[in-house]
């Protein structure tokens, strides 16, 4: 059944009202949302949890900030891990392929509020070319390649994605095959004026711990224009000022989309708007830190222990990227 394409007519510009949105436990009070007409004329299709909620098939986010650590792993061990995917990660001139880390602090969503960490990796479909002029040693900013226009990486695969909402977990893992881990997670996630840190576990495990200083102010604002036009040239940075949106191919594992019976390729959207400061990078720097833990736990079909498979491949960061405000829509692909 197809729901409305038109926002809940009851409250005016405050969204789509679903019980997954406003459950009493994980969700959120209905309210005026941003930049409500971006949302509307999209395709919404009715669903319903195996919690028992009502809900819409694709995703939404409102209200989101977000943090992404992006970085380089060893490509054989990152390879092997897609293999029965059908992906082939892309390959670094000397030898590593490109992960991210997210940190999402999600305020208003399809399923609520909630914490979300998520592990993609930079891949293409077996077969195709897979390798790209950048060193892993290379202007940092240059490893943000695949966000401003065409390039050789094809799609962001979803490894592991870790939450603390059980409400989130159903809702990713029967509406759009997301590998979110069944196990929900204690987290801490803040947006600090200076640092943005992130303490994820589950009990007393440590799943990943994080913390990123923030390189704000006019000096920092004009080093990092100079190093993302070098990087990836003044055509493609002037595209991206003036794009209002960034598209993501993104792709989940077979295992679960098969599990639930579910297209594996979607295609994420992000609204940037036009602010300059609406998307803010810069390098990994010397005080930053990141930790990976050990613990493993299943979760199902699918393998997404994504920080034991990093740690073991000598995650290493490169360049930070910052989104204050973020809202997103992720449909067919």
């Amino acid at each position: 059944m197809v729901a409305s394409n038109k926002l809940n007519a009851n409250k005016e510009e405050c969204g789509r009202i679903t019980q997954t949105r406003t459950d009493p436990n994980w969700g959120c009070s209905p309210r005026r949302i941003k930049n409500s007409g971006w949302f509307e004329g999209r395709k919404y299709t009715a669903g319903r949890l195996s919690l028992g909620q009502e809900t819409d098939q694709q995703f939404y986010v409102y209200d989101a900030t977000l943090m992404v650590i992006k970085g380089h792993c060893d490509h054989d061990k990152i390879s092997s891990a897609l293999a029965e995917e059908g992906l082939t990660p892309i390959r670094t001139t000397d030898g590593r392929a490109f992960v991210s880390i997210w940190l999402n602090i999600i305020r208003d969503s399809v399923c609520g509020a909630y914490h979300e960490i998520v592990i993609s990796i930079d891949a293409t479909q077996s077969g195709e070319k897979s390798e790209i002029d950048i060193s892993s040693k290379s202007n940092p900013y240059r490893h943000l390649y695949n966000n401003f226009g065409s390039s050789v990486c094809k799609c962001q695969f979803m490894h592991s994605l870790y939450i603390n909402s059980p409400n989130s977990i159903a809702w990713g893992r029967e509406m759009q095959a997301f590998p979110k881990h069944t196990d929900p997670v204690i987290s801490l996630v803040e947006d600090n004026h200076d640092c943005f840190k992130t303490n994820i576990q589950w009990q007393e495990d440590l799943i990943l711990k994080a913390s990123v200083r923030k390189q704000f102010g006019p000096a920092q604002f004009a080093k990092q224009g100079l190093g993302l036009v070098s990087g990836n040239g003044p055509f493609r940075m002037l595209k991206f000022l003036t794009n209002k949106q960034i598209s993501m191919p993104i792709q989940m594992p077979l295992k679960i989309a098969q599990q639930y019976d579910l297209p594996f390729q979607y295609m994420a959207v992000t609204r940037k708007g036009l602010n300059p400061n609406a998307v803010q990078c810069w390098p990994w720097g010397n005080g930053d830190m990141l930790e990976l833990g050990n613990v493993v736990r299943e979760s199902g079909s699918e393998a997404n222990n994504g920080h034991d498979l990093i740690r073991q491949a000598d995650f290493t960061p490169t360049v930070v990227t910052y989104l204050p405000f973020m809202q997103a829509y992720i449909g067919d692909a």
